[in-house]
């Protein structure tokens, strides 16, 4: 049995002088990639657009570093009600000499020994003043904010993911027709070089014919150079060797141009879903209560506090304490960073306010921008597919005429010409309707794949 087995392409970059240890790290990475590479690939099978946008979300180092952020933030809410809310049970034990002596007229008292002390104590925070619950309200924000800075990171590393899949799909697209394209210009002039040779032709149709054929070639070259440097950009963003991807052009730009959506919908998605913005929302929630927090250090707070303690000091003396007490600790002066504190709560306020309705503003134009530029893209491509019909009916017919002598060489090559240029136009705008599409995606915070592919 045959298998067919691929590999993932990969860069990685040594310096010009490497230690033992080095090289060996650099082997570990290689096999951690190999065997994640292992999970996503299997026999007889090339690689599906669904799962080129799993396999670099899953293996993106900015991505899972903010995701590392993320869990580190969320443990912040645990600190926060551990030290504002949560009682401080302590044990305190101690060992020692101790020499006595004490005299009472003719009687004197000596003793000498060791020294054991034990104390248990327990403080349980009753009242804060609102801090413990403000605290908790600020935590709560920030590692929402977190979350939507996670959210906003997958959504830029899979745009950048969407981009760097269409440019390659469309230049390789490029380098067909203009493959093809100087194919027919060959094929064009060895006909009119083999009528030159009997005489059935003029020295200027088979320069020009030469010209066209020249000018194919250089079309070819520049396309294929686009096409490898769209290769590397995949091969850099996703670490997947970009010949091994099994993914139709047609089905991506048919399922974006079939997208069908009202202006409304998609504000309304963007106000809701649009992680930027949420941040902005998550911030001004936090200054919020921040401001909240910075009020209570003007007011009191009360513990509960309670201690059990022996002491055996020498075999005369020996004690044992026990205390419950509640306790009220009242802001006199702080030496004036309570206020201080207090306004500064108040501009950062003030700044997330201004922040968050700029945000909100600018998130509204795009997507009014974005949402106009995808139907024009859409109107657009309908009238060059309307045009490039019509360009090759032109140019069968030129072909069909010049058979009968109603047309020249010229008219072909003209019409060739005109026909390929519209191949060309009607292909990048077929690219136009699939990045306004996955930009309105992102602005509406639905660039996930849940809502790409289910």
């Amino acid at each position: 049995m045959a298998y067919k087995s691929f590999l993932f392409g990969f860069v990685i970059s040594f310096n010009v002088i490497l230690t033992a240890n080095a090289l060996e790290e650099n082997q570990i990475e290689y096999q951690k990639l190999l065997n994640a590479q292992s999970k996503l690939v299997e026999e007889n099978r090339n690689i599906t657009f669904e799962e080129i946008l799993e396999y670099t979300l899953s293996n993106n180092d900015v991505l899972n570093a903010e995701r590392e952020k993320t869990k580190a933030v969320e443990t912040q809410k645990f600190k926060t009600i551990g030290a504002n809310a949560l009682p401080t049970i302590g044990a305190e034990l101690g060992y020692g000499y101790t020499g006595f002596k004490e005299k009472m007229a003719t009687m004197t008292l000596k003793d000498e020994g060791h020294t054991n002390s034990n104390k248990i104590y327990l403080q349980e925070p009753i009242f804060k003043s609102g801090r413990t619950i403000t605290q908790v309200k600020m935590v709560n924000s920030q590692i929402d904010m977190q979350r939507n800075k996670l959210i906003q990171v997958e959504q830029d590393v899979l745009f950048d993911t969407i981009q760097a899949t269409i440019d390659l799909l469309q230049s390789r697209e490029i380098l067909n027709l203009t493959i093809k394209n100087e194919e027919s210009l060959k094929n064009s002039y060895d006909y009119v070089a083999a009528r030159r040779e009997v005489g059935r032709t003029t020295i200027t149709d088979l320069s020009l014919a030469k010209a066209r054929y020249n000018s194919a070639r250089t079309e070819t070259i520049i396309a294929n150079t686009n096409y490898l440097n769209a290769k590397a950009n995949f091969l850099k963003i996703t670490k997947i060797n970009p010949d091994f991807i099994d993914v139709n052009y047609d089905n991506i730009f048919n399922s974006c141009f079939n997208y069908d959506t009202l202006f409304d919908e998609v504000l309304e998605s963007a106000l809701s879903k649009n992680p930027q913005y949420k941040m902005a929302h998550n911030n001004y929630a936090m200054n919020k209560q921040n401001l909240k927090f910075a009020k209570t250090k003007f007011l009191p707070e009360i513990y509960l506090n309670a201690q059990v303690e022996n002491s055996d000091q020498t075999d005369l003396i020996s004690s044992k304490d026990s205390s419950v007490s509640l306790n009220m600790k009242i802001p006199l002066f702080q030496a004036g960073t309570e206020y201080a504190t207090h306004r500064e709560a108040g501009h950062l306020l003030n700044e997330a306010k201004f922040n968050l309705n700029d945000v909100k503003d600018s998130l509204i134009n795009e997507c009014l921008n974005v949402f106009d530029e995808f139907l024009a893209s859409k109107s657009v491509v309908m009238s060059s597919k309307t045009y490039g019909d019509t360009a090759r009916i032109a140019l069968q017919n030129t072909i069909a005429e010049e058979k009968v002598g109603r047309a020249t060489l010229v008219d072909i090559l003209d019409r060739r010409k005109e026909y390929f240029d519209t191949e060309i136009s009607y292909l990048k705008y077929k690219t136009n309707v699939i990045k306004y599409y996955y930009s309105l995606r992102l602005l509406m915070g639905e660039l996930n794949l849940i809502d790409l592919f289910n």
